[in-house]
């Protein structure tokens, strides 16, 4: 029997791999769906957020609260039913409170999210809770190890630069670009050129890059709750924790940034959201510990809320590390919203729970 050469020898392997390849392929197609893409401007994907099930049609008879924001508004650090946006809901009767907030976002994003998703739940009330500027990532087009969108301000009007968002490279967590390495950032590009072309004519492997791609999100996040977790364990033990190594806190803690631009580009964005719901007569406000951005927004007749005094309180801070809140601040978070809403008349009294039901129901719980 002839021997086969080393080159038909390939060349068979070749065709048999993509025969299996093609196979492959054509099985998902017919049996699964199109994946739910990661967006690249997003830390967590917006399916992990804390109202998925929420329908877009508003049922009659309800009031609605929209919040967007970051990991402090999504709830890092607490379970949903000890969260302030679950116990605002809490104090008014007929009332839904739908939870956008993305751990990873910026004020920036923030308002993407409003526009792409907030205004589909047709809400009575838009809240934004901008608690702090995070590391300025309105600024910048890459965090978090992934690309993203942001705005700049052209004659004083908001305009979304790096759109469409560039792909990440799998296994990159910065482009090539990014470090100093020529030759780097060549391999970079052949990997993010191979990668696009298999994302744009591979349903095979757009579904295995999703499935790893938020496999490494969930990575993540959990390397985050165990680290904030020896930090919690070493504040109790009367010991400062230490400064948490690797991943990017889901929003750490900064000091007023020096950055004239942040402040800038935060108040424009601010004031479109505020534009954009009275376009569409729904009532917005802004909460917020930023004294300068609160400033701004009572000064431009823009409903705003500063809770620095109500999260003082050095107790709520689930640790020095990361930046958020224990329940017991959640809670009185939500109470100072609820307030606020109440005083400004954003919540007609008749979705306002009473003091009697609210025993009664308690009663009937027990």
């Amino acid at each position: 029997m002839k021997k086969l050469t080393v080159t038909k020898k390939l060349l068979y392997t070749a065709i048999v791999l993509a025969v299996v390849v093609a196979s492959l392929e054509g099985a998902t197609r017919l049996v699964l769906r199109e994946p739910e893409p990661l967006p690249s401007y997003e830390v967590i994907p917006a399916h992990i957020g804390r109202d998925d099930e929420t329908t877009y049609d508003k049922p009659d008879g309800v009031l609605r609260i929209v919040i967007v924001g970051d990991s402090n508004t999504f709830g890092y650090g607490v379970t949903i039913r000890k969260h302030f946006t679950w116990l605002l809901e809490g104090y008014f009767d007929r009332v839904q409170v739908i939870n956008l907030g993305v751990a990873g976002y910026g004020i920036d994003q923030e308002l993407m999210r409003l526009r792409a998703e907030g205004f589909r739940y047709e809400p009575d009330v838009v809240l934004a809770y901008v608690p702090h500027y995070a590391d300025d990532r309105h600024l910048h087009t890459h965090r978090f190890g992934r690309n993203k969108a942001r705005f700049v301000l052209e004659d004083g009007k908001l305009v979304l630069d790096n759109v469409p968002v560039p792909r990440d490279a799998p296994g990159d967590e910065r482009s090539g670009m990014e470090t100093g390495d020529a030759s780097t950032g060549k391999r970079g590009a052949l990997i993010r050129s191979a990668h696009q072309f298999c994302l744009d004519h591979s349903r095979l492997y757009r579904v295995v890059t999703n499935k790893l791609d938020h496999a490494k999100l969930h990575r993540k996040l959990q390397n985050m709750r165990d680290k904030a977790g020896s930090a919690r364990q070493a504040s109790h033990n009367d010991a400062p924790p230490g400064p948490v190594a690797g991943d990017t806190p889901a929003s750490p803690p900064t000091g007023p940034s020096q950055d004239p631009r942040v402040h800038t580009l935060g108040h424009a964005i601010i004031h479109a959201m505020h534009e954009e719901c009275v376009d569409r007569d729904v009532q917005f406000a802004l909460v917020t510990k930023i004294d300068r951005l609160h400033e701004y927004a009572v000064g431009h007749d823009i409903r705003s809320l500063n809770v620095s005094a109500q999260m003082g309180n050095a107790y709520y801070r689930i640790d020095d590390v990361l930046g958020h809140i224990n329940e017991s601040g959640n809670g009185a978070l939500a109470l100072a919203i609820c307030t606020y809403l109440i005083d400004q008349r954003l919540i007609p009294q008749s979705h306002v729970r009473s003091a009697d039901v609210v025993r009664e129901e308690f009663a009937h719980d027990r």
